[in-house]
């Protein structure tokens, strides 16, 4: 505003002119950024006079002689695209930005920026006038010069941008999408930089996950012939896995060291698989895959990467199968290869047999368990012999693949092989290395987990001795494998009485309380802290009421944990695009938090905070009235991060743990005077109750909405119940249990206000899920690739949604149950129309069976 209009003239006339004539690179390229942003801010103000003759300049720029200037001039035109697009002839950009796309591959990655830029200022329908420039951006990244080494840093950059365009915009790719699925291909299997290879994967895996129903159809040329899409782009997966280099010290090495700037092409393609496998869906990806995997299998005798390739790439698609008719047979065929290979002269196709048996395990849970227990034990216990297995890694493996066996047994189909697997372990436990003796310990840990009471004395005295003995002997420097014993000891304390546990596990409390954190004994990323957190919860619950004295110990380490700011916000100068921030890539990231400004996160105290705030919820849980004392503190600490923390665990355990807290205050005020004890608990509950509506409006994750539900729930009934007295366990030894809610046995809490805000939200969350089922449905409809896949993803989802609505109704039912004649003045202002028209014929079934849900809870 001070600057004279002849002066700001003057000002646009010398950039312009300066970033033709500067024939430095460096200086024409700040000189570049600086018009561009001037530019940027006049055109936002005033886009058709904010900067008169621009685009003329800029126009002719882009045929200078000079690649330079052109390449500049296209920068700026990607800058400022959403501005002047409104002022281009659409078919004067198309024919400027195909006559860029032949030029140097400097000038087509600048096109190529500036193409995108247009496009993103446009709606989706609005873009099929610039696919003409597909055969243009194809040959722009596919001829010799361009996937060079001179020109792999121009290239790659890109291909980064095709990749965004695909994920944004599929349908943009439409008309020459063979064309462009077989480009990726010949590039990712061609002999190109790393780099192009790694990203033209990346484009084909994003068109899968971005469009499924249009991948399906597409048909890719390879090899001179013609593949479907399925085959030819699982085929460079596969044929990427198979480039492992053969290291014969693999086998003799504790553990596996690798470069952190290095990406190689195995790991690529491993994940690459994986995500094909669950985007193209199971009826067509897995025939595919299992093709593939039988071809290395046949050459299993030429060398060994082909079967470790065939088994890791069964690693990569056995979760796609879970839960379907191909479910079974594919079962069959990865534990009948993997017990095969499990022979295997070579150590790294031992572990990758191992490795599918574990994913195998860990992904069909229970149901491989106890169709193939009989196989799956014998193989596994082999492994760990020190005998046949010289290798620590892969015995190590082969404990890991036992813990996901283990996990998911029940205590009956667990015993009959409890005493071999426990022999097992005890014996790798004695062998070692550090590495087979972590795992042996965190089996042992499973299958107490398991068994709990049912594992017994003589389990108990066999195993507390040698863990006892373990953890004493135990190096200082092996914390993980500290850490590890400690859980176990606290696992087995809940397999016995607590009179016969508190006898051994009072010196170990000494000893855990002496390594506190408090005390200074324990480094901030010092993997003990978790597993010494953990062990102090278990031994809370295994202890009961004895345990009350340590929790001045144990809850200062956990309220440290939840209290502590885990984001610093960034100051303007470390954004700069020159400098950036500085972030440790391993423990921290730079996000945008829920306030929208960018912050750096340390990823190490989130995980803390996390574990913290399960540990909270489980010791509420676990003692009850006892656990008062820490109610406020610990309501205020998790109650804002329910709403705040970018954390998925945290927001979903801080808003779990308000029912048990709840509990706890409602437990321990019982005896109180009336006055003081619905005082206290009024407060409690309106203070949970806006945290979580909060919650439930800005919450995106749908595993966490469905947490807030049934937080909302219970902390209205836990907070409302008048008697907290036990009925007597009924026969057959059902647990005790309490009065049933209903209006006469509940206090009314809520106020007027917080029902209506409480009843007004959750129609919202209704008439939001309905939105989305309702707009799954028209681009169902109008989808001209939506085929069976896609119709059962789509089920999927709307599963979800019925079980959120469901958890919906189920809050409105504790609102009536506990506030009675209070809460129906909302429900029949509010949801009364809404349910009416639910319960049409002509709504859907599960509409109609919601609204009777919600009109029988009234009735009662």
């Amino acid at each position: 505003a001070n600057i004279s209009g002849a002066a700001q003239a003057q000002i646009r006339a010398s950039l312009l002119q300066s970033v033709q004539d500067e024939q430095d690179d460096t200086i024409r390229s700040k000189v570049c950024d600086a018009l561009a942003e001037l530019a940027s801010e006049l055109l936002d103000d005033d886009p058709q006079q904010g900067w008169p003759g621009l685009l003329q300049a800029l126009m002719a720029l882009v045929n200078h002689p000079g690649p330079s200037q052109r390449e500049m001039a296209l920068e700026v035109f990607a800058r400022i695209a959403e501005s002047v697009i409104p002022q281009l002839d659409p078919a004067v950009i198309v024919q400027v930005l195909e006559a860029r796309l032949a030029d140097t591959v400097p000038v087509r990655l600048a096109a190529l920026k500036a193409l995108c830029a247009f496009l993103g200022s446009l709606a989706e329908g609005q873009m099929s006038v610039f696919q003409v420039l597909l055969p243009s951006i194809l040959g722009s990244v596919s001829d010799p010069h361009a996937v060079s080494n001179e020109a792999e840093p121009q290239t790659k950059e890109m291909l980064e941008i095709l990749v965004e365009l695909v994920e944004y915009s599929p349908r943009f790719f439409r008309p020459a999408i063979n064309d462009f699925c077989s480009l990726m291909v010949a590039l990712a299997s061609g002999n190109v930089p790393e780099s192009l290879r790694q990203l033209s994967v990346e484009w084909i895996v994003t068109l899968a996950e971005a469009k499924p129903t249009l991948a399906r159809k597409v048909t890719v040329v390879a090899g001179g012939s013609q593949v479907g899409f399925p085959m030819a782009s699982m085929q460079v997966c596969v044929g990427m896995m198979a480039e492992v280099e053969d290291d014969p010290d693999w086998a003799r090495s504790d553990e596996e060291v690798e470069d952190p700037d290095e990406t190689r092409n195995c790991d690529v393609g491993a994940q690459a698989l994986d995500r094909l496998a669950i985007a193209l869906g199971h009826k067509t990806a897995l025939p595919v895959a299992f093709q593939l995997i039988n071809e290395q299998l046949a050459l299993e005798a030429q060398a060994w990467i082909h079967p470790h390739t065939a088994l890791h790439a069964m690693c990569q698609v056995v979760e796609a199968g879970k839960d379907t008719d191909l479910a079974g047979p594919m079962q069959a065929q990865v534990v009948q290869c993997a017990s095969h290979l499990l022979g295997h002269a070579h150590p790294r196709v031992r572990y990758m047999a191992l490795q599918a048996l574990g994913q195998l395990l860990l992904d069909h849970g229970p149901d491989v368990h106890r169709s193939h227990h009989a196989q799956i034990v014998p193989a596994l216990v082999a492994s760990i012999d020190a005998s046949t297995n010289p290798s620590p890694r892969v015995r190590s493996h082969a404990l890991a693949a036992t813990i996901n066996f283990v996990d998911y047994c029940e205590p009956s189909e667990l015993a009959p092989y409890l005493d071999q697997l426990l022999v097992a372990a005890l014996g790798a436990m004695q062998v070692g290395p550090r590495i087979v003796q972590e795992q042996a310990v965190a089996m042992v840990s499973s299958a107490s987990m398991v068994m709990e009471e049912q594992l017994g004395l003589e389990q108990y005295n066999l195993l507390m001795p040698i863990l006892q003995q373990a953890l004493a002997q135990c190096p200082a420097e092996f914390k993980l494998l500290k850490g590890r014993l400690l859980e176990c000891i606290s696992l087995l304390g809940l397999a016995v009485p607590k009179e016969k546990f508190a006898q051994d596990v009072m010196p170990i409390m000494a000893a855990m309380a002496q390594a506190s954190d408090l005390n200074g004994g324990l480094d901030a990323d010092d993997p003990q802290k978790t597993f010494i957190l953990k062990a102090w919860v278990r031994i809370g619950k295994a202890l009961g009421q004895d345990f009350v004295p340590y929790l001045s110990v144990v809850m200062p380490a956990l309220l440290h944990a939840i209290e502590t700011s885990v984001e610093s916000e960034l100051r303007p100068e470390q954004l700069e695009e020159d400098g950036g921030a500085d972030v440790d890539s391993d423990t921290e990231c730079i996000i945008q938090n829920a306030a929208g400004k960018l912050v750096q996160v340390r990823t190490s105290a989130l995980e803390d905070q996390a574990t913290a705030a399960h540990m909270i919820l489980l010791l509420a849980e676990s003692l009850g009235p006892h656990f008062f004392p820490y109610v406020e503190r610990c309501a205020g600490a998790l109650a804002p991060l329910a709403v705040t923390s970018v954390h998925d665990d945290v927001r979903t355990y801080a808003m779990a743990a308000m029912p048990e807290l709840v509990s706890c205050a409602a437990q321990a005020l019982a005896p109180q005077p009336p006055e003081a004890r619905w005082t206290a608990l009024g407060e409690m509950l309106h203070f949970f109750v806006s945290k979580l509506i909060e919650a439930l409006e800005k919450e995106g994750e749908m595993e966490a909405l469905m947490t807030a539900m049934q937080s909302l729930k219970a902390c209205v009934e836990n907070a409302c119940r008048v008697d907290w007295s036990s009925q007597p366990a009924a026969p057959g030894g059902l647990k005790a249990s309490r009065p049933p809610l209903v209006p006469s046995t509940c206090q009314v809490l809520l106020s007027e206000a917080s029902m209506t805000t409480t009843s007004t939200r959750l129609l919202q969350c209704l008439a939001e899920s309905i939105q989305r089922r309702a707009v799954a449905r028209a681009e169902a409809a109008t989808d001209e690739d939506y085929d069976e896949e896609q119709r059962e993803a789509d089920a999927l989802k709307g599963g979800e949604e019925e079980e959120l609505q469901f958890n919906m109704s189920e809050v409105l039912g504790a609102l009536l149950k506990t506030h009675g004649q209070a809460f129906l003045p909302q429900l029949s202002r509010e949801w009364m129309p809404r349910l009416s028209e639910m319960s049409n014929e002509a709504c859907l079934v599960t509409d109609r069976k919601l609204a009777s849900y919600i009109f029988c809870d009234a009735i009662e």
